[in-house]
């Protein structure tokens, strides 16, 4: 009964293949496989020609675009560069699939192996045709170094917003709203600058946005140094509202300003508004929701600690036992008599605890 149908099924894969493979072109086939060939044994030159003959027999053009492209690679290993840019420029124009990344390279080598004027410009327009392609966040960084050297920061600022209303539905959207706002800060206009980060952070919220994190981080030290701790405190929390818990039993989506956030929240209570009630709650936080962190035996430190200081010291032992439970290399472990004297750290712990340790505790 089942032998039938796994024929036919294996009569129209047999077909399909068949298909693909007269779709390429036997021409193609062959100088595309040479070319490879040559360009693994380092004969780029030959290389160069195979990939040359496959693009001119290709019956695809995702094909004929994919050879050409090779080629343009093989003429920049032979440093034939105006051959290579020729290539690129082609690609470009006739557009597809490697158009963008042939945009990006032809702004590479004019700056490199042309006039670097000229390459900067096309490194522009390359960003502004193909602003989603995954090379344009490294390129948009390149543009904005070369920028600075060329302009003030107010000039740099006015370019960047230029772009944001074209390029508003792109990847590259947040990363100008954001090097606006660290142009911003960089030019000591912080009131400015810290809502610059806000307005990064807001644009694309969790989990979109590939800067929101960092653009919080940013507004919270801004707003920290402008004497607004209350507002400091809020923006780390604004990036950890949102946090994504795992359908799993244990876990989240965690990201790599998370764990740091919350333990900035505590060390913020503690060290700028003297609460030591809720920088305890946020210190207990760190290594409940974000387990894997390092910043975990940290935390559980700083929570036995703020326990002492608020004259809880069976907290603060409870604390101390389950560090030395969960964390037994911690360097905090061999320290647990610092605060909890009839606490020992286990066996082959390290016999004296570091004097840096001990001071932070005064």
């Amino acid at each position: 009964m089942t032998a039938r149908p796994t024929r036919l099924l294996y009569l129209s894969l047999c077909a399909l293949a068949l298909g693909c493979g007269i779709a390429h072109g036997p021409n193609f086939k062959a100088a595309f496989s040479a070319g490879h060939r040559a360009r693994t044994a380092g004969r780029h030159a030959e290389a160069a020609q195979q990939f040359a003959a496959a693009a001119h027999s290709a019956k695809r053009a995702k094909d004929r675009n994919e050879a050409q492209y090779l080629e343009a690679r093989m003429y920049e290993r032979l440093e034939r560069w105006p051959i290579a840019m020729a290539r690129y420029r082609s690609l470009q124009n006739r557009g597809g699939w490697r158009a963008g990344r042939a945009a990006f390279e032809l702004a590479r080598i004019t700056i490199a192996h042309g006039d670097e004027n000229d390459g900067y410009v096309l490194l522009g327009q390359a960003l502004s045709q193909f602003p989603d392609h995954g090379v344009a966040h490294g390129a948009l960084r390149k543009w904005i170094e070369r920028r600075r050297q060329t302009h003030d920061e107010a000039q740099l600022q006015k370019a960047l917003a230029d772009w944001l209303s074209p390029l508003a539905d792109t990847e590259l959207h947040q990363q100008l709203l954001y090097e606006i706002a660290r142009s911003l800060e960089r030019e000591g206009t912080l009131h400015e600058a810290l809502a610059a980060f806000v307005r990064c952070a807001e644009a694309r919220p969790y989990p979109r946005g590939p800067f929101t994190d960092d653009a919080y981080w940013n507004a919270s030290l801004l707003a920290e140094k402008l004497g607004q701790h209350d507002n400091a405190i809020g923006q780390l929390q604004a990036m950890l509202r949102n946090r994504e818990r795992s359908t799993l039993l244990f876990g989240s989506y965690e990201r790599p300003r998370f764990p740091a956030a919350q333990m900035r929240i505590a060390e913020l209570y503690r060290d700028r508004l003297g609460n030591l009630q809720a920088a305890q709650e946020a210190f207990r936080r760190t290594p409940k929701e974000h387990t894997a962190s390092i910043l975990a035996d940290d935390a559980m430190w700083q929570e036995a600690a703020m326990w002492r200081k608020l004259g809880d010291s069976a907290e603060s032992c409870g604390v101390l036992t389950d560090l030395i439970d969960r964390f037994s290399s911690s360097r905090y472990v061999s320290c647990v008599a610092e605060l909890c004297p009839h606490l020992r750290p286990p066996a082959g712990t390290r016999p004296h605890c570091p004097e840096y340790i001990k001071q932070g505790l005064r």
